[in-house]
């Protein structure tokens, strides 16, 4: 996806707030170097935050996103404030749609032709995260140092990454909030918008930027 995929969450918070949507290394308008690793996509957001962001900040990941927002969290410790994590947990489950994806990531970009907002990177970048990048997720061992207020979101029906491996990640982080979308899938900010809207609202009040 791309920053795209965050469009209900944008229309919203910036009424209140100033929001960051990037296009990560490879989707939407940014460009692919070739074969990256997970640290790769760390340094360009960290990157970002450097340039952009003066004082604290609260992160948002959906997915992959949502291990790179671990990630970036542990990495800038106290200017972290707020954590959200979507439809993700702590590692890739290597189940049946995991494989399919990888044996046919490589038309990925036809995809895309027919619907740009779910699939918005090529083939090529497709096949080299599911085969080179996504296998080094891991960020288990991490979530019991977050020490901020994490909310957690999971589907029920998201046949990516079991609703059950949310759970257990959000068992994981000392301050964490779960909740489970019973009829949501994969993509929770396109399918139960008006939920994420009001978790995160909640959210966001137990912030301080100060």
């Amino acid at each position: 996806g791309s920053w795209h995929n965050y469009r209900l969450q944008v229309e919203w918070l910036q009424h209140h707030y100033r929001v960051l949507s990037l296009d990560l290394r490879g989707h939407g308008l940014s460009p692919w170097p070739g074969t990256s690793r997970i640290e790769d996509f760390v340094e360009d957001i960290v990157q970002l935050v450097q340039a952009k962001i003066a004082g604290p900040f609260a992160i948002v990941g959906h997915s992959f996103g949502g291990c790179l927002a671990t990630l970036v969290a542990e990495r800038l410790g106290d200017q972290v404030r707020g954590l959200t994590l979507l439809n993700t947990a702590g590692s890739i489950p290597r189940g049946g749609l995991f494989r399919f994806l990888k044996l046919f990531a490589r038309f990925s970009h036809w995809v895309a032709q027919v619907e740009p907002y779910w699939v918005s990177c090529h083939g090529r970048v497709a096949h080299d995260l599911l085969w080179d990048t996504l296998p080094d997720w891991d960020t288990w061992g991490l979530f019991g140092r977050i020490q901020v207020p994490t909310l957690v979101l999971a589907g029920r029906r998201d046949l990516l990454i079991p609703w059950r491996s949310c759970e257990r990640m959000a068992a994981l982080i000392p301050e964490a909030t779960y909740h489970l979308i019973h009829d949501g899938g994969h993509v929770c900010m396109w399918e139960s918008p008006q939920v994420l809207k009001a978790h995160m609202e909640a959210w966001l009040s137990r912030l301080t930027f100060q």
